[in-house]
């Protein structure tokens, strides 16, 4: 998946309001519009998301899965376990504390998730930066 792919959802009138929307917490948006990216660490529903947009939970779902091919569930764990695996690679965060970080606070699920996503355990994935 490209950016360009993720850019045709948020490209959405609806969708871009929602993303725009993140400078009312407080925060910038990082290049690309993606306030997604930032709060990877937060839990995020999918009901949450549609709420913020202003659309139904099967529209928005409707949405990523034609834009993206997915769900917005799998957008999401596919994005945080991208997220962690830079962080195992270029920080000397602890496992646990990258888990924390990208938003999966039970250290069990976080392991089998990064295994299912990555097909490496997260010490897996740390141990590779000293190969690459």
């Amino acid at each position: 998946m490209t950016r360009g792919d993720v850019g045709a959802v948020y490209r959405q009138p609806h969708v871009t309001q929602y993303f725009e929307g993140a400078q009312q917490h407080g925060q910038r948006r990082p290049a690309g519009g993606n306030a997604l990216e930032m709060r990877l660490s937060e839990p995020i529903s999918v009901a949450q998301l549609a709420q913020g947009v202003d659309l139904s939970h099967n529209h928005l779902t409707r949405l990523f899965r034609t834009h993206l091919g997915k769900t917005v569930v799998g957008y999401i764990q596919e994005r945080r376990a991208q997220r962690a695996r830079h962080l195992l690679l270029y920080s000397t965060l602890s496992i646990k504390a990258v888990a924390a970080e990208v938003g999966i606070h039970d250290l069990h699920h976080f392991n089998k998730a990064i295994h299912r996503i990555l097909g490496q355990s997260p010490r897996q994935v740390r141990a590779s930066r000293t190969r690459e």
